[in-house]
């Protein structure tokens, strides 16, 4: 239990906390091939929402016990966990193949479970490693460790740095694949690399969690988080509510938490459940024991994505001339050892600046067809085919300052340079050309990220000053590059044109609570957050959710 729920630790709690850690998470689709076939479904777009992603859990959980589970689902950047999250309890076998009122009462009560996964993972032996690992982290914050490695390295102490540098790499501080470079240096004894490469660590430390997009060499210098290991980590989540383990204990006493808890579950937030039955809590905890105590279980990652109903998870790439240019300023980035090295570089044709998504081949050829390329954001689509939710959960939460940019190959043998899924936060325009009538857009209210944008101005180059990088409209710009995705001032943007589609849209507050101080807060916010139903939604798929919005708020309405 040690090992893996130190993991668990780390990933479920410092992926949710960790952002902001050094700053005082169907109805199976019956035609896979058009998503909303029919009147009667309806899809998720679901804005990526980095260390709020708990709020999720809330936001989802109060759609899904109103209207049952999505017939599709798409987003970027942490959405894609919440995805895979939802598409494990979706096939959880006493969720799948039921009718949908049951469907309704146990897929959302699994979603408000997550507060008390969470809870269970303060109760193991893994939270005593975790707030060891929040001393660790608070010294990296104030300088000790790495100075410390610093003063060794200019001492020619090149062992004791590099045990220095391995002690925070176990306490799964860096991503070891990331600091190639420097154990190298190390080796060499070389004093002048070895420095510049601690130096960009303390630099990712300093900025890690502000997400700030003018950090200079954010697309180049080593990642704080492992993803690959976060992928397997969240796997063994997603496992647990699918059930793989499958043993017969662990289905009774699934079937003990369904049968008490369900029906008491409609229209309450997990908090509010176990208080009117404390059973809720106790069934719950004895799941989590029972799955965690004895050793490493079966992940979900290696599941194909889509298995439930269809998912569109996106990253931005890099594609053609771009791969290279990427390629060799990597390589000058090491070359030249300098601080400020990544300040100047963009790719010289915006074009090849891409939003990828993954998914169903076939399908994704039907949505390119589809999408109204006048759409800025539309017309940088590329299909990047089937893939399993590991390469997903790798890549499109991997957004820069928090890794660089990583190089991978689809399953059809293309090559590309992920960026992360900070590409496409209103995902509304990729599910109406799958065929999704009846689109639920979950978000929050405000204009667009400025994390977004500004990595956005980093790649594309576009010459708005970063003053202007906010989160504000502006109805004086309705040309540039910038407006043309951006701008909740431009009725024709990216961004407009998505809330404009959207049959529905969820607005939540989420970015006025902070994870890690009002944590119980933002999912209660989440799940009791209003609906602006669209004035042009014909359908009445939308019509009965409940609590109403009757005003229009900046980023939920136009």
């Amino acid at each position: 239990m040690k090992k893996q729920g130190l993991f668990l630790a780390l990933f479920l709690v410092a992926g949710f906390f960790v952002w902001n850690f050094f700053f005082p998470l169907t109805q199976p689709n019956q035609d896979k091939r058009n998503p909303a076939s029919t009147n009667a479904g309806y899809c998720i777009a679901l804005r990526g929402n980095g260390e709020a992603q708990p709020a999720h859990w809330g936001a989802l959980a109060r759609s899904v016990e109103q209207l049952g589970l999505p017939n599709a689902m798409a987003g970027g950047s942490s959405a894609t966990i919440s995805m895979f999250l939802l598409e494990s309890m979706a096939s959880h076998p006493m969720v799948r193949g039921q009718n949908i009122q049951v469907q309704k009462e146990r897929a959302s009560l699994l979603l408000k479970s997550m507060v008390g996964f969470f809870g269970e993972v303060q109760r193991t032996d893994s939270w005593n490693d975790f707030k060891t690992l929040f001393g660790m982290a608070k010294n990296l914050k104030e300088g000790d460790v790495l100075n410390n490695a610093l003063s060794l390295v200019s001492a020619k102490q090149f062992q004791q740095a590099r045990s220095v540098i391995n002690h925070a790499v176990q306490l799964g501080l860096f991503d070891v694949n990331s600091l190639r470079p420097l154990f190298i240096a190390l080796q060499k004894n070389d004093v002048k690399t070895s420095q510049f490469y601690i130096r960009e660590l303390m630099d990712s430390v300093q900025t890690f969690g502000s997400f700030n997009a003018q950090s200079p060499n954010l697309f180049f210098r080593a990642g704080i988080v492992n993803f690959d290991q976060a992928a397997k980590t969240f796997g063994s989540i997603a496992g647990f509510y699918a059930l793989n383990s499958g043993s017969g204990a662990q289905v009774k006493n699934w079937q003990k938490f369904f049968d008490s808890c369900q029906k008491d579950s409609m229209g309450l937030s997990w908090t509010q459940i176990v208080q009117k039955n404390p059973k809720c809590a106790a069934h719950f905890s004895e799941l989590f024991r029972e799955e965690f105590s004895r050793g490493p279980k079966e992940g979900y990652e290696e599941q194909r994505i889509g298995s439930q109903f269809q998912v569109y998870p996106t990253t931005a790439i890099l594609t053609g001339v771009a791969v290279s240019e990427f390629r060799e300023a990597q390589l000058d980035y090491h070359r030249q050892l300098s601080p400020q090295f990544g300040a100047k570089f963009y790719v010289t044709n915006p074009d090849d600046v891409r939003f990828g998504y993954w998914g169903d081949a076939e399908d994704l050829q039907g949505i390119e067809d589809a999408l109204n390329m006048n759409d800025e954001k539309s017309r940088r689509f590329v299909s990047l085919g089937s893939t399993t939710w590991r390469q997903v959960l790798a890549l499109s939460p991997a957004e820069p300052g928090l890794s660089p940019l990583r190089e991978f190959t689809t399953e059809a043998g293309k090559e590309f340079v992920s960026a992360g899924g900070w590409s496409d936060l209103h995902p509304v325009q990729v599910l109406k050309a799958a065929g999704c009538q009846n689109v639920l857009y979950i978000t929050r209210q405000g204009a667009e990220s400025v994390f977004a944008q500004g990595i956005a101005k980093r790649l594309f180059g576009f010459d708005r000053d970063w003053s202007e990088i906010n989160n504000k409209e502006d109805s004086r710009d309705q040309t540039s590059l910038w407006s043309y995705l951006y701008n909740l001032g431009n009725p024709h943007s990216s961004i407009s044109q998505a809330l404009n589609s959207a049959g529905a849209v969820m607005c939540t507050n989420w970015n006025e609570f902070p994870v890690q101080t009002k944590f119980m807060e933002l999912v209660e916010d989440s799940y009791r957050a209003s609906y602006w139903l669209n004035p042009q939604e014909k359908s009445g798929m939308f019509s009965k959710l409940q609590p109403s919005l009757n005003e229009k708020r900046m980023g939920c309405a136009l």
